[in-house]
């Protein structure tokens, strides 16, 4: 009941709203990725649609943490590598999950390979390096290879004739080990790790490198190497073939972490994802029928909710292109990521880049962004790119060179991928860890729940206006709440208004506030089709504000013929003043300006000039009679309002002293001295004080300075005596100038005249 009634109070509040229309506009993925979406992504051109559809195989396991590598086996047994307890995982076809290994604390599972018999290899990086064979049926493990001088253990990979290379770290060696675990060294580099292994022709494979992001082929029979490519970033983050000859390298600059210490393989590489639509004047009566403005392509949001139908029924199929390609065939294995993510250091902001080297050699950079990517991998059609610290999987399509979301987890990276026989892809998430499988269809049901929209005043709402497309079976819903607290979730606000079918233009119901916040939900019928929003519109008014004037200077003009290196009094007082305001207004409406004066504090207010529309005035102050002068600025909003809807606002300026009128030179006289005279005068100013009192002796510009009777010019009243002296018998005259502090100024003449000695 409290409720009901301070609602009734609120809405009975008589205000006078702002005519002026203010928005949010929200539109790709800075707008859209500020809010909280579930099961929707921001695609290429920056329009907001569903994600792929997934399942999660595993979470809210505590021996999950991060994952560090996958893989399966042919009876559809999933392999999960983890850190930092070093712990092997294993998911049965069924679901049922159990401990495989468990290599201890501070270890971690960053490479496995199954061999054709069935068996395991792990790579072992952290306190225990090494290599270790595992019986997938018994359990049981064997260690192969236990290096002394090595701490990682970045690429596995299986040789035809029965031997296994490992790419390792901090010193940078590819070692062969035979099967009867004789190692040896192929190639000794000058990097710090090798980040990524991967098979090419023959007896060459392609490393990549940390720090220097090095790509290398190398001949495993004769150690000799050459560098396919140096990318300039500090290390190669992914490895991939696309079947046809072409390698794709995913480079990573990454970002220090401030605080922590990151091993020399931390290197990380980022990504971040990047609008139109028709917009039709309001209906006349009976308007004729519009032609389909785009032929063949999905309907474009209904002007208006049908009430018949939630939806505007495509009459064709989806066209082909508009859905992702599912992905066909056999991946390469991923490499490992980074062992900052092992320890829970969080992403920070670096770049990222992908490079194209075809058979030939030709290097081409086809896409680059900021964002981390930590694995990569070929689909038959397309690369998809495992990224942090908002855990998304990205696809990049070579055909199209496009780059789009396809699916955002809660989790901070996407930190191992692995195709399934059935084109879905095992996705390994880290920090919290999960196991989630991503099929190729779009998700049945997502929603973007905006930030809280700040109007930083009570606001009315109006309408929301949506840009997109729904497909046939597709649609999408609105719903809204408002309050005037920062935080919607902190209680306090409305309920969530029912939810209203897309339409262009749909009025938002809840009630005035100052934070308004909105929720689409986005739903399909079909897997291969999605809805679209590529821009989201929220009008709203706030009652009008009075404007602000928020300063206000009154200064001189300068005299052009005062020299202003000269320290005598000017010349003359100033003849004009610059008004000059600054002023603001919240609803953003046109402002004008009048201008008023007075003499003094209790002077009435006269009118200088109104219906200003600068924020500078030239005030011609010659004729204006000497006094402490005040000037109001008054900024005023009335054109942008309603007739008597309009408001003010003003301020003062300090006192302003005009003085037009210069002092008076009285008591003047004259003693003669034996080669000249003594003079004495008074200097009176009205209205100001005495700035200063200068003579000539027989000319026109050479003056010099007197100094008053104490020395200080610094009142109305000042007494002046001088003597001149080495003067030639005969006549002579004395011109005298007083200054006021205005500048004003006054001459008197004086004619002495020295005996004859």
């Amino acid at each position: 009941m409290r409720i009901m009634v301070s609602f009734v109070l609120f809405c009975a509040t008589s205000w006078s709203w702002a005519v002026t229309t203010s928005s949010w506009v929200q539109r790709a993925a800075d707008d859209f990725g500020s809010g909280t979406m579930r099961e929707v992504v921001v695609a290429s051109h920056g329009e907001l649609r569903l994600s792929r559809s997934t399942q999660p195989l595993i979470k809210d396991d505590p021996r999950l943490d991060v994952v560090y590598c996958l893989a399966q086996t042919a009876d559809g047994t999933t392999l999960i590598g983890t850190g930092p307890e070093g712990v092997i995982l294993r998911r049965s076809k069924t679901g049922e999950v159990t401990q495989l290994y468990a290599a201890g604390p501070d270890t971690l599972v960053t490479a496995m390979q199954l061999q054709p018999d069935g068996q395991l290899l792990a790579g072992i990086s952290g306190r225990k390096p090494g290599l270790v064979r595992i019986n997938l049926a018994t359990g049981e493990s064997k260690a192969l290879f236990s290096p002394d001088d090595l701490q990682f253990i970045w690429g596995i990979l299986l040789r035809p004739d029965g031997n296994i290379l490992l790419a390792t770290g901090p010193t940078g060696k590819l070692i062969e080990v035979s099967p009867e675990s004789k190692p040896r060294v192929v190639l000794t580099s000058k990097q710090h790790n090798l980040t990524h292994l991967m098979a090419d022709k023959g007896d060459d494979v392609i490393i990549g490198t940390d720090p220097d992001a090095l790509v290398l082929r190398v001949n495993v029979k004769t150690g000799e190497w050459f560098v396919l490519y140096d990318a300039g970033e500090s290390e190669v983050a992914a490895l991939a073939h696309d079947g046809e000859g072409n390698i794709y390298v995913a480079a990573a600059l990454a970002a220090e972490v401030s605080g922590r210490e990151q091993p020399p393989s931390a290197g990380r590489s980022r990504l971040s994802p990047d609008v139109p639509l028709r917009r039709e004047p309001a209906a006349a009566p009976q308007p004729p029928a519009l032609p389909n403005p785009s032929p063949g392509e999905p309907e474009p949001i209904p002007k208006k909710a049908v009430p018949s139908q939630r939806l505007r029924i495509l009459d064709t199929d989806p066209q082909e292109g508009d859905v992702p390609t599912p992905p066909q065939t056999q991946p390469t294995k991923t490499p490992t990521q980074a062992m900052a993510a092992a320890l829970g250091t969080e992403d920070t902001e670096g770049s990222m880049a992908v490079y194209r080297i075809s058979p030939s050699g030709f290097v081409t950079e086809v896409l680059r962004r900021s964002g981390t990517v930590y694995c990569m991998l070929w689909t038959g059609k397309s690369l998809l790119l495992g990224t942090g610290s908002q855990g998304q999987v990205l696809e990049y399509r070579p055909g199209d060179d496009e780059c789009t979301a396809l699916w955002r987890s809660d989790s901070h990276q996407v930190s191992a991928m692995a195709m399934l026989p059935d084109a879905s892809v095992l996705l390994g998430l880290s920090n919290p860890g999960m196991l989630v499988q991503m099929g190729g269809g779009y998700a049945s049901k997502g929603t973007l729940t905006s930030d809280a929209l700040d109007a930083a005043q009570v606001a009315r709402f109006g309408k929301l206006q949506l840009d997109g497309t729904l497909p046939a079976r597709t649609a999408v819903t609105v719903a809204s709440r408002s309050g005037n607290t920062s935080d919607p979730d902190a209680g306090g606000w409305s309920a969530w208004s029912d939810e209203m079918p897309a339409a262009e233009f749909i009025p938002i119901s809840s009630p005035p506030a100052r934070f308004l916040q909105y929720r689409l939900t986005l739903s399909t019928q079909a897997p291969d089709s999605t809805p679209t929003i590529e821009q989201v519109k929220a009008n709203y008014i706030v009652p009008n504000i009075a404007p602000k004037v928020n300063s206000v200077e009154v200064e001189p003009v300068p005299n052009d013929d005062v020299d202003a290196g000269k320290k005598a009094p000017p010349a003359r007082s100033p003849a004009s003043y610059t008004i000059k305001w600054e002023a603001s207004d919240a609803n953003s409406d046109r402002l004008v300006y009048a201008l008023h004066y007075r003499l003094g504090h209790q002077g009435p207010w006269i009118l200088l000039k109104d219906k200003l529309t600068e924020t500078s005035y030239i005030w011609e102050t010659r004729k204006m009679a000497d006094g402490r002068y005040q000037v109001r600025v008054t900024a005023s909003d009335e054109q942008t309002n309603p007739v008597g809807e309009g408001k003010t606002g003003s301020r003062f300026s300090d006192p302003v002293m005009i003085d037009n009128t210069p002092p008076v030179i009285g008591d003047l006289k004259s003693v003669p001295t034996k080669d000249g005279a003594e003079i004495s005068l008074r200097v009176v100013d009205r209205t100001g004080t005495v700035a200063g009192v200068d003579y000539a002796v027989d000319a026109r510009d050479d003056w010099q300075a007197a100094y008053s009777s104490d020395m200080l010019y610094d009142s109305p009243d000042e007494t002046v005596k001088f003597v001149v002296t080495k003067l030639a018998a005969g006549p002579h005259q004395v011109t005298i100038r007083a200054a006021d502090a205005a500048g004003n100024t006054a001459y008197e003449t004086l004619i002495i005249t020295v005996q004859d000695r």
